[in-house]
């Protein structure tokens, strides 16, 4: 009797033991994705004073659209095939013999679709500012498409990426942090799995400066990198020019947020809450960037001062802009 006491006993400490492994590594929480500087953490609409969010919305990977898939997958230079490689070295013997613009925008179209978007861009460019094109509003489009494509590969743009090397101890979110970059950019850019990287791994960083000017009388908001003009973007401003004029500053990012009104938190999904899937706040209280579902207020003055866009637009944006950013704001 007492044997099998004593083996009873082994039993039950061996199982509790493993239990009690089990329970340590299901609970153990994973490396954190995304931890921007969340400096003030309000959400509201101009008018009335902005409230602080609940600790429980301050997590920005907690939200429900877009999180795990990357704006342009595209293969790395490595997945590249011979005969894709033969291809664009085709396109490009062919750019130095073209002479209608028409043969060269052809060119730029077949570089982008094959995934080539550094040689595309001088071309998309040199077209438009020599406006030698039919439709330049429509090579704009072109060409705004295809700096977002650049900014997402893994292609080297000198003056905005260089290469950067993994550290003991380095984390996506550290790394990001160092390079004053998104980790969102850094992981899709590099094709990172899980945002898994290790101690000497070579990573393509950007390295440029991003800012914002919107302007009040076009509706607009123009995203610059290194002060150049990469994409334009339709948006709303405040009804009857209510969005303040000046030079501010991203200083909280938050994904699906919930929207403080008339003492009132109205929870992101309800019909009720106008931010959209993203928000960026600047460092005037109550004002930011933001997303909406009323996608024909876009183009007109329409808000209550905040700078509204699409929400697969201010999801792109939220992506690559890093705390901290300038937005200025025209008449």
């Amino acid at each position: 009797m007492k044997r099998w006491w004593v083996y009873g006993m082994s039993f039950l400490m061996t199982a509790l033991g493993v239990g009690g492994t089990l329970f340590f590594f299901m609970k153990t929480p994973q490396d954190s994705v995304e931890r921007e500087a969340l400096a003030q953490n309000e959400v509201k609409v101009g008018g009335t004073a902005p409230q602080i969010l609940p600790s429980d919305v301050q997590k920005p990977f907690q939200g429900l659209m877009h999180q795990d898939q990357g704006i342009f997958p595209s293969p790395t230079e490595g997945q590249i095939s011979s005969s894709e490689k033969s291809q664009r070295s085709e396109l490009l013997s062919k750019l130095q013999a073209a002479q209608k613009p028409d043969e060269k925008l052809e060119i730029a179209r077949q570089l982008k679709a094959s995934g080539d978007f550094k040689n595309a861009r001088g071309i998309f460019k040199e077209l438009i500012q020599t406006g030698e094109v039919a439709s330049l509003e429509e090579v704009e489009k072109e060409y705004w498409d295809n700096n977002i494509r650049l900014l997402f590969s893994n292609q080297h743009v000198e003056g905005w990426t260089q290469e950067g090397v993994v550290q003991k101890g380095d984390s996506v979110a550290t790394l990001a942090a160092r390079y004053h970059t998104t980790t969102d950019l850094l992981a899709e850019s590099n094709h990172l799995k899980n945002n898994l990287i290790h101690k000497g791994e070579k990573l393509r960083v950007f390295t440029g400066e991003f800012s914002m000017v919107v302007d009040k009388s076009m509706n607009t908001l123009a995203l610059k990198v290194n002060g150049e003009v990469i994409k334009v973007y339709q948006v709303s401003t405040g009804v009857g020019g209510s969005s303040p004029v000046g030079d501010f500053k991203i200083i909280n990012k938050l994904v699906n947020p919930p929207w403080h009104h008339d003492g009132k938190t109205i929870p992101f999904g309800d019909p009720q809450n106008i931010l959209g899937t993203r928000w960026m706040g600047f460092n005037l209280r109550g004002y930011g960037l933001h997303g909406t579902w009323d996608t024909q207020s876009l183009g007109t003055q329409a808000s209550a001062g905040c700078v509204r866009l699409r929400n697969a637009e201010v999801e792109e944006v939220y992506k690559m802009i890093p705390v901290g950013t300038q937005v200025s704001i025209v008449e």
